[in-house]
């Protein structure tokens, strides 16, 4: 066997557990360039790596994922090639004391004045009753029921244009604590709020062009990018999407990160108890993203930030 082939055959070995860069080097004398090139030749391949930056030395560690995150199925929205404009926004928090109708409704008036041809919610539709400790103290709707009758009667609607709604792990409340689905009490009572999944889901935008809503939990980051940063990582390339919309932290962020559009999508939930206790911001605003499909291409994108 040659040298180039022993070589694989130990990154093969030892990426059984998590290995940085220098211990690679160690352990199989590949430089830090070789080792870049057989991780991407691996990927290319089809093996499930994985990879994370180790916050004590700040280091990306790679690893063989022997349970690697399923391939969402997109939703396929009947959308070719063309010119379109959408409204993304999330953690809107309805039932909160600090939810803000008002700015809610501007950005709706503003989107449909734009000729928005659907919106997307990246999760946190509805707030919970028991996420966190004390979290009654921050409600103005103490009761499951509430919330959805709240949502279902209050929510916005543009006639004719759907909104996609991602699960979040506000919305996951119900379900955890009385079984209830509350987003999908509220997709079969609204005709335009349709539920397409909890914490990840993917819409088909246009001839092939994927959008990827994800809501995961986690605490705020060293930069508004990295959790874009890391869930891309941890993407297989045939499985990355070409638009991501990030929902959860409540802050607003555009950014071109290994090829993909990327957003923090924002809140309509101001700082309560909850928040203001922990730091945590409240940048109440959404996006409005004009893009062109070309050939099944995303040809070109536009973001606009609206902040009501």
């Amino acid at each position: 066997m040659g040298t180039s082939k022993k070589k694989r055959k130990t990154l093969e070995q030892i990426l059984k557990k998590p290995v940085n860069f220098n211990q690679i080097k160690t352990q199989t004398g590949l430089t830090r360039k070789q080792a870049k090139l057989k991780i991407s030749e691996m990927k290319v391949n089809g093996a499930p790596l994985n990879s994370y930056v180790d916050e004590k030395d700040y280091q990306i560690y790679f690893y063989l994922d022997n349970n690697p995150k399923p391939i969402v199925e997109a939703i396929d929205l009947g959308l070719n090639d063309g010119n379109y404009l959408f409204l993304a926004k999330s953690d809107t928090h309805m039932g909160d004391k600090a939810f803000d109708l008002a700015k809610l409704n501007k950005v709706y008036d503003i989107a449909e004045d734009r000729g928005v041809t659907y919106i997307t919610d990246s999760g946190d539709l509805s707030t919970g009753t028991t996420v966190y400790r004390g979290q009654h103290a921050d409600l103005q709707y103490h009761t499951l029921d509430d919330q959805i009758d709240f949502i279902i009667e209050q929510h916005p609607n543009l006639e004719g244009i759907p909104m996609y709604v991602c699960g979040g792990n506000h919305d996951y409340d119900g379900l955890k604590n009385y079984g209830v689905n509350p987003l999908k009490i509220i997709d079969n009572r609204r005709d335009d709020i349709n539920f397409i999944g909890w914490t990840d889901a993917k819409l088909n935008i246009g001839n092939g062009v994927i959008t990827e809503l994800v809501h995961y939990k986690g605490s705020m980051a060293w930069s508004l990018g990295y959790r874009g940063q890391k869930f891309l990582r941890d993407c297989q390339p045939y499985n990355m999407p070409d638009i991501l919309l990030l929902g959860h932290k409540h802050v607003t962020m555009y950014a071109h990160i290994q090829g993909v559009h990327t957003f923090e999508c924002g809140t309509f939930q101001g700082q309560n108890n909850f928040t203001k206790e922990r730091g945590l911001p409240g940048e109440i605003a959404a996006w409005i993203i004009e893009y062109t499909i070309d050939n099944g291409k995303l040809l070109s994108i536009k973001p606009e930030l609206i902040i009501p």
